[in-house]
């Protein structure tokens, strides 16, 4: 009875939850905040690009990592940077506090950094321990400065923000990606899978076929990789079986892995390219 008392109030088991993106998306903004008033009415880019040199001629301050915020050789940007990164150490242990009290959990983020340039939206970037998100992506905020609103995105380290916002504009820069030289991108679409060895083994970039399967409603398309059904064809099937049933010559190709507009379907994204004939 003493044992079930102590226990009382506490959460008999831990679940790995999505962290609360909407509460985080206001702390990463304030984070981006932070840096373009310091770059623009303190010390301007290039004195915040001495202190903290990244790739390709950007400033990366890196929130998740003191020892390189308290190397930098001014004072005020130094005492500026850590008292925003205490601020957000806290709010963050905040959150996960009600959801640990809930018998939830989500970890703390082993990337924080902000990249800027000298002009163009601020890049805030949140990584996890790998296997936490799909494809171990960052959890990346587009912030857009003249808007004060961020655009969340799930990105590689190396994979250029989007030329527009939105999910569409995000599937067809990947398109873009992966078009090869004289063919045109025709359909962007996504495949339904419940294959978790698919979800595995497939890479971006690899090709796709579909095909009318008999044991399926007419207007199905299942999709197979190296002959092996892995799933159906969900969203651009419409398009997708219009231009097959005119002949079209088409090249199916993995775009993004992991895409997920519900939480529990596990999806991949694809493009359709047509060929040009010569």
């Amino acid at each position: 009875m003493q044992a079930g008392q102590c226990l009382r109030g506490q959460p008999l088991y831990i679940e790995a939850v999505t962290p609360p993106l909407k509460a985080i998306r206001h702390l990463l903004s304030e984070l981006a905040q932070v840096v373009q008033i310091h770059q623009t009415f303190d010390i301007g880019f290039e004195q915040l690009y001495a202190f903290f040199p990244g790739p390709g001629g950007e400033a990366w301050i890196d929130f998740a990592d003191p020892a390189a915020i308290l190397g930098c050789p001014c004072e005020g940007t130094t005492l500026f940077f850590m008292r925003k990164r205490r601020w957000f150490a806290g709010w963050y242990a905040d959150l996960q506090a009600r959801a640990l009290a809930n018998g939830r959990y989500f970890p703390p983020p082993a990337i924080l950094r902000v990249r800027t340039r000298a002009h163009g939206p601020l890049r805030v970037e949140m990584g996890f321990a790998p296997g936490f998100l799909p494809g171990d992506r960052l959890y990346v905020l587009a912030f857009d400065l003249d808007s004060q609103r961020g655009v969340p995105y799930l990105l590689t380290p190396d994979e250029p923000l989007p030329d527009h916002p939105g999910v569409r504009a995000s599937l067809r820069a990947a398109a873009e990606r992966w078009r090869r030289p004289g063919e045109t991108v025709c359909v962007i679409g996504t495949v339904f899978t419940q294959n978790p060895e698919a979800l595995r083994t497939l890479r971006e970039g690899e090709p796709l076929e579909v095909y009318q399967d008999p044991a399926d409603l007419p207007w199905k398309l299942a999709a197979a990789w190296q002959g092996q059904r892995i799933g159906h064809v969900w969203d651009g099937a419409y398009d997708l079986h219009t231009k097959l049933e005119i002949g079209e010559r088409l090249r199916l190709r993995v775009i993004r892995m992991n895409f997920l507009r519900h939480d529990h379907l596990g999806r991949i994204a694809f493009a359709a390219y047509g060929v040009q004939m010569g």
